[in-house]
């Protein structure tokens, strides 16, 4: 959606025409180095331990989880 949007005030405030494939090919590049860079991958560290529970923080903290697969 973002290339769109870009294309479109491509069109809008520089008359420049943007085609669809070029839309294409810069959303795929943009999702090829996001998947390089933030997915995480599987591997023994990633595995879930059975033995391992969830706590609340102490007081005065905010505690995020979060998982990746």
């Amino acid at each position: 959606m973002w290339y769109i949007w870009k294309s479109r005030n491509e069109f809008l405030f520089r008359q420049r025409n943007v085609h669809p494939m070029e839309d294409i090919s810069r959303a795929s590049d943009a999702n090829a180095e996001w998947n390089l860079i933030y997915v995480c991958k599987k591997g023994p560290s990633a595995e879930a331990n059975n033995s391992s529970a969830w706590f609340p923080p102490p007081s005065g903290w905010v505690k995020c989880n979060f998982d990746c697969i």
